[in-house]
This record gives structure tokens, sequence and C-alpha cells, in this order.
């Protein structure tokens, strides 16, 4: 199997005394300078999935994952720490860690389990969402190495713009998705695709880094060839704090992943502190 850009930027090696290293790189990050949380979930997802298969077990796909952001981590060298909680015959259970300098930065809870190819669902009240013809926004040349160079985005034109363009779905964004090295998806790089489009606060006028504090994410099946398509949406924006949930559809039309988050955002301030009101919920 060729590897690819996407296997290069996330790889691991295993570390003399247990555990693994990785080397976190601008190509993944937001500015140049912050790693993405899907990332992230990315590295210790590979690390908890190759401690099972190291302990024997069959599992190899991350079914869940719920990993807290403590602190962000700095581009460089970070240790994964990984440790098996509990191993059984559905699901492998794992705790891991990314560290810097002696400091806990990502913490992750996994439930590693093994997906059958090309599953069916038993029973689902979900549907893919209808998206307007995407529109791909152009890449600033002088941007610093980041994820706009690792990833291809084009966006339904209804989630682009701000409070002054009034986009019709304001605080949700809809986009199509895939890595530029063409490789297909997988169930690593879902977990990059369940953080991988912009906030969805976007459309709020809500500018500037908005840190992910907790993300869940589940892996409901393995990915078919071709490009994904992303929803994200926020249902509630207050004192500083925003949810997102996103769902994540297959090149097949199937439900691939979904995620909850927990972010934080800097509110805008109108005249005089007061802040400005946000576009009309859409249903």
């Amino acid at each position: 199997m060729a590897v690819t850009s996407f296997d290069r930027l996330t790889a691991i090696e295993p570390r003399s005394g247990g555990g693994y290293l990785a080397q976190l790189v601008p190509e993944m990050t937001i500015d140049g300078s912050r790693p993405n949380g899907g990332y992230l979930l990315a590295l210790l997802g590979r690390a908890a999935v190759a401690a099972v298969e190291q302990s024997g077990s069959e599992h190899r796909h991350p079914v869940a994952a719920t990993a807290q952001y403590l602190s962000a981590p700095a581009l460089g060298p970070a240790e994964l720490e990984v440790e098996i909680l509990r191993g059984g015959r559905t699901a492998t259970q794992v705790q891991a860690r990314l560290i810097q300098e002696g400091a806990v930065r990502v913490q992750c809870l996994f439930v590693i389990g093994l997906l059958r190819a090309g599953a069916e669902p038993y029973w689902t009240r979900e549907s893919q969402f209808h998206m307007e013809a995407p529109v791909p926004l152009e890449r600033d040349p002088d941007r610093p190495a980041s994820m706009h160079l690792t990833m291809e985005h084009a966006y339904d034109p209804r989630s682009l713009g701000g409070p002054e363009t009034a986009p019709e779905l304001p605080a949700e964004i809809r986009a199509e998705w895939s890595l530029r090295d063409g490789s297909g998806p997988d169930v690593f790089s879902l977990l990059l695709a369940a953080d991988g489009l912009p906030p969805a606060a976007w459309g709020l006028g809500l500018a500037g880094w908005i840190p992910t504090l907790q993300l869940t994410v589940y892996i409901r099946a393995i990915p078919s060839p071709g490009p994904l398509r992303i929803r994200v949406r926020s249902r509630l924006v207050q004192d500083g704090l925003l949810d997102e949930l996103c769902e994540v559809w297959d090149n097949s039309g199937r439900l691939v992943a979904q995620a909850s988050q927990l972010a934080a955002a800097r509110m805008p301030a109108g005249p005089g502190g007061a802040r400005p009101g946000p576009p009309p919920a859409v249903e």
C-alpha cells in the first residue's frame, strides 16, 4: 500500500521504554502555529490502534474517541502515552495522552473495535443533507504553511459570509472535503475530517482562534473512496462558549462519522461594548 502525505504527516514511531513519538508539523495547523484538534486526535488514534495491535487484539478501528484539550501543544516532537484499560471481544478501551515538556496537552479515551467493510444500517433516521453547487475558496499564496495546503474544501455558497452578507445558513457550514494528496479517506482521516472545517460560528462574525475544549467523535463506517460531505452546526453561543455538531457522509451517501464539541469563542463587541445580535436561526 502506498504511503500518502497524510500518512506521513500523522506518522508515529515506537519510543524506547514504551509509548510512541510524533512530530507536530505546520502543515496540520490553523495558522502555522497551532495544531488542529482533529489532527492531534488522529495521531493519538494511530498510537491507540498500534498499542492494541501489539497486544494481540484483532481490533483495528477507533470507533469512538473523546478528547480533552488541556493546552495547545507547540510544533515539534511530542510523546504519545497509551494505556489499555480493558480488552474484550467487542472492543478494547484505551487511554492515550499527548505530552510535551512533561505536561499533558491532550488526553483521550478511545474505543477500538473492528468495522465491517460495506456494512449497511439496520435502522436510521438520518438522511444526507442537501448541498448547493459547492464553491472552492481561493488559496492565499502568502499564507504560511497550514491545513489549507493539506485539505481541499468546496463550500455550499449558502454557508459563506458573515453578518454583513447575511448567509442563508448562519452558524452552519456545508462543504465537500478531501485530502490534497489524492488519497481516499480512512478511519484516521475521518478523525481529522470531524474537526476539519472552519468553526460553524464563522457566519456569526466570530473571528480569531476558536480553540476546542472537548471533542467526541464516533466512526460509524469505513468510508468509500472519493470526497466527503461534511455539515457542521452550532446550536448555542453563550458566555464565550459554543457547541458544534458534525456529520460526515462518504461518496456513496453513507453516514460515516459523527462528532460533537465544545469550544471557546471571543465574542465581538459593538459600539459602546454592546454585542451585535446574530442572524436569525434557520430551521
